[in-house]
């Protein structure tokens, strides 16, 4: 069990540096209006971010991706994003 709680411990802190850098593309993808990339990445945070413990984060994920899919305008989108945003900005840094 030790071993399995050591392993898991490095991938949520392979994970909170990853979802890190991802914050900054998302950030970059919002500014350049690329909903598509910006799509990418929120499936990939709402697949695995609550594998790690993060449901919060999962959650926001999706509803950006689902606002992205369904066409929303700039300020339900712009409200979701910065949600995600607020998330992922809480994230513990692990070491």
């Amino acid at each position: 069990m030790a071993e399995f709680e050591a392993r898991m411990a490095a991938l949520r802190t392979r994970f909170a540096a990853r979802a890190t850098a991802e914050t900054e593309a998302i950030r970059r993808h919002l500014a350049a209006g690329e909903r598509e990339a910006l799509r990418d990445i929120c499936h990939w945070l709402a697949g695995t971010a609550g594998t790690f413990g993060y449901p919060a984060i999962s959650d926001a994920a999706s509803r950006v991706e689902e606002a992205i899919e369904a066409g929303a305008g700039d300020a339900a989108f712009e409200h979701l994003a910065a949600a995600l945003l607020q998330e992922l900005d809480a994230l513990p840094q692990e070491r």
